[in-house]
Parts: C-alpha cells; sequence; structure tokens
C-alpha cells in the first residue's frame, strides 16, 4: 500500500509514520519541515520510507513536491 503522511517526522506524526512502516509492504512517503534529523532516522531505520521537506506556507515548495 502507497501512504502518505504530512508531518510524519514529529509527534503523533511520526508515531503513525513508524508504525505503518513496520509492515515492508507498506511504502510510506512522509513530509516534514524543520524534522530534518527524524526523518532521517527514520528512513535510515525503515527501507519502506521516503522523506520530502515541506512547508506549506510555500507555494514554490509544495509545487516542487507534487513536480516529484
Amino acid at each position: 500500500m502507497n501512504i502518505l503522511i504530512t508531518g510524519g517526522a514529529s509527534g503523533l506524526g511520526r508515531a503513525i509514520t513508524t508504525k505503518l512502516c513496520q509492515k515492508p509492504k507498506n511504502k510510506v512517503i512522509f513530509t516534514y519541515n524543520s524534522s530534518l534529523n527524524e526523518a532521517q532516522k527514520i528512513e535510515e531505520q525503515f527501507s519502506n520510507a521516503k522523506s520530502f521537506k515541506l512547508d506549506f506556507n510555500s507555494q514554490e515548495n509544495i509545487h516542487q513536491f507534487i513536480d516529484k
């Protein structure tokens, strides 16, 4: 299953991200804004996780995310 989580590198979002990553069949894509270190830790721990920096206050950043 492909899953997209916004704000998935900290707080409740991180808990949800790591729980969903525990099933290898899930491909979990998650965004972060200021939690780069936490996002990297999740990616190192789970090969089925991919993070993207996304600031919802930046139209340019949103368009870059959509293009990916």
